[in-house]
């Protein structure tokens, strides 16, 4: 078991301010907090744009970058699984990046997804109206490390975990769809419903 400070660096996102008169701006996408889904994905195909003064590269994605949400009711982590020019990571984040190569993004988030890290970060919040971690409990979270092959069973066993909860998610919608429909032919007097149902 090691904190998660022995094993990554960890540093705050971007502080979006209004540009001052007369500064030049960029207009760049930013990824905020409701652009992670319940599932801890990374949904970024509709970021917001804003023009911003020169963003310096430290707070642009990066794969493997693990973006911890440090603000909100669940302070899930998704891992930035692609390559993207000029995104900028803001502040509601802390961005995890794992030192060395003995350590998976996808095993990290998915550990501090589970309910003994999300436990620990209860134990620890602050704020009254909005639930917010501090940098030094994110770098003080114990986080087990065993070797690499097991972490990439885990995080692959996850992943298909993930898969089967979309597919049975898109098979209920369908069969709702389905059972709708057959309603609406019977209010309609289109079919009868048999004296079995």
């Amino acid at each position: 078991m090691k904190n998660l400070g022995e094993i990554a660096e960890v540093r705050a996102g971007y502080t979006v301010r209004k540009p001052e008169k007369g500064v030049p701006t960029v207009r760049y996408r930013v990824l905020q907090i409701k652009d992670v889904t319940a599932d801890a994905a990374l949904d970024t195909a509709n970021l917001a744009t804003m023009n911003l003064p020169p963003v310096s590269d430290r707070y642009f994605l990066k794969h493997g970058d693990i973006l911890f949400c440090a603000r909100g009711a669940r302070n899930r982590a998704a891992v930035s699984e692609v390559e993207m020019e000029q995104v900028v990571v803001g502040a509601q984040f802390f961005v995890i990046q794992v030192k060395g190569d003995r350590l998976l993004p996808r095993y990290v988030a998915w550990y501090i997804n589970q309910p003994t890290a999300q436990q620990y970060f209860s134990e620890r919040a602050s704020g009254s109206y909005v639930r917010m971690i501090l940098v030094d409990d994110l770098l003080h979270l114990p986080v087990p490390v065993p070797p690499l092959k097991v972490q990439q069973q885990i995080a692959a066993l996850h992943q298909l975990g993930l898969r089967e909860q979309n597919l049975l998610e898109r098979l209920r919608v369908k069969r709702m769809e389905l059972l709708n429909g057959l309603c609406i032919d019977v209010a309609g007097g289109h079919k009868r419903i048999s004296k079995g149902v």
